[in-house]
């Protein structure tokens, strides 16, 4: 599970990740390094040479790249959210933290740094005016957490998305693309006042992914097709009933201990019994109503 950095010229992805990395024990990378190593040119060079949808389709081929690795703290580049492919990609196995400033501030910070060529308009507070209207849409589109950064230090930012991610819960499996839970959980919240984010992942390794949740704090975790059984090993705890059934599929953590549910099972039976009379559990379950308890 990958912690994505996103937003525009001097919001502090570069420093804020870092510091994310050393905290969280994780690889740190920046995406415009990844790309300069690659041409072996600098940003403005790129830009020179081949123009700014060249770059882009370099920086594209490099996003999937990075969303194959598990683990890491992406600061991707400003112009990610350009392209809806680079966000699909970067969304299968990472949460998507988007750090806003006034313009003021942005402007402040970068400086006249000659490694950020202008995009638009004629001074830096131009370039970064018109920037961000353009793209503030599509941040806001592609953002499951937003991090005001303004008037806090970088360490306060880390250690606030650090507690953030505690507010997170999450599907994974392999594919979740057709999912309806995110729909479904993100409305309950809203509806009840929660204040926590459901997010799909794509999980291929989930040995990795159980210990991204108990590492980064996620409160629980959906598991669905293939990692079911499989999950069962790598948590702390499970309960008697998903150990009778052998699945788990949902994972509650509490203080770093990870425990397993299967509330399948009880689900089931509840839509069963609306249309016939259930005989004895196999599972040694007593009927109480329509609940179902070991």
């Amino acid at each position: 599970m990958n912690i994505v950095l996103i937003g525009i010229r001097g919001s502090g992805k570069t420093t804020v990740g870092k510091l994310l990395a050393l905290k969280l024990g994780r690889e740190f990378i920046e995406m415009d390094e990844l790309i300069t190593q690659k041409v072996g040119l600098t940003i403005p060079q790129i830009v020179e040479k081949n123009g700014w949808e060249k770059f882009r389709d370099i920086e594209e081929e490099i996003t999937g790249e990075v969303a194959k690795r598990d683990n890491i703290i992406n600061a991707a580049g400003g112009g990610i959210v350009t392209r809806e492919k680079n966000i699909a990609q970067l969304k299968e196995s990472g949460v998507l933290v988007w750090l806003t400033a006034s313009v003021d501030t942005l402007v402040r910070r970068i400086g006249e740094d000659s490694q950020r060529p202008l995009l638009v308009g004629r001074s830096r507070r131009e370039d970064m005016e018109m920037t961000l209207t353009e793209r503030k849409p599509r941040y806001q589109k592609a953002a499951d957490l937003v991090v005001d950064t303004e008037d806090k230090t970088p360490e306060e930012v880390a250690d606030l998305i650090i507690n953030l991610l505690t507010k997170i819960c999450c599907l994974i499996g392999n594919p979740v693309e057709h999912s309806l839970s995110p729909l479904i959980h993100n409305a309950g919240y809203q509806a009840l006042g929660i204040n926590y984010v459901y997010l799909p992942l794509r999980v291929r390794d989930i040995k990795q992914a159980i210990e991204s949740i108990k590492g980064l704090g996620i409160r629980g975790a959906s598991v669905t097709m293939p990692h079911k059984t499989k999950v069962i090993k790598y948590i702390d705890r499970i309960d008697p009933l998903a150990e009778k059934i052998g699945a788990v599929n949902t994972i509650v953590n509490i203080g770093g201990v990870l425990t397993g549910f299967n509330t399948d099972c009880g689900g089931a039976l509840k839509a069963l019994e609306e249309v016939t009379t259930l005989g004895p559990s196999p599972l040694g379950l007593k009927q109480r109503g329509l609940s179902w308890w070991y």
